[in-house]
């Protein structure tokens, strides 16, 4: 994909943001957008449900009015891989818009074969991704 995820053009009426099961490798390009509604006024709720972020480097995050802080949006048992990295803003030190969630080892080690487009997840302390790469469990 290498671009913004969700990149409202014109201001709609959108009141809220939603993203569920989602697994994202190497779905963003360098300074992209998961959510990019700057123009909306005001900003929709952005809320990201069960989903992996993963091998993609020096991603923005979400930009739209307003939102800037852990607080604007939610992230609900999100995991964010090791080599998953935001931009950094220069002025303060700190990731730009980031994307919020549980810090995990990085894909390979997470995930069987993500290098091959098969993304299934082997760490059974991760309960998210897209329903389809989840490892079935020993009965």
């Amino acid at each position: 994909m290498n671009n913004t995820f969700i990149d409202v053009e014109k201001p709609a009426t959108c009141n809220k943001i939603t993203i569920s099961d989602c697994t994202f490798y190497s779905a963003f390009g360098k300074d992209k957008y998961l959510v990019n509604a700057k123009d909306m006024v005001p900003a929709p709720t952005i809320e990201v449900y069960r989903s992996i972020f993963a091998a993609s480097k020096e991603v923005r995050g979400i930009q739209a009015k307003g939102v800037n802080n852990e607080e604007a949006y939610n992230f609900n048992t999100c995991y964010m891989a090791s080599d998953y990295t935001f931009t950094i803003n220069t002025d303060t030190g700190k990731p730009k818009n980031p994307i919020f969630g549980n810090n995990v080892s990085s894909s390979t080690n997470i995930m069987k074969y993500c290098k091959e487009g098969r993304y299934t997840v082997t760490d059974a302390t991760i309960e998210a991704g897209d329903p389809r790469w989840m490892e079935p469990a020993d009965d």
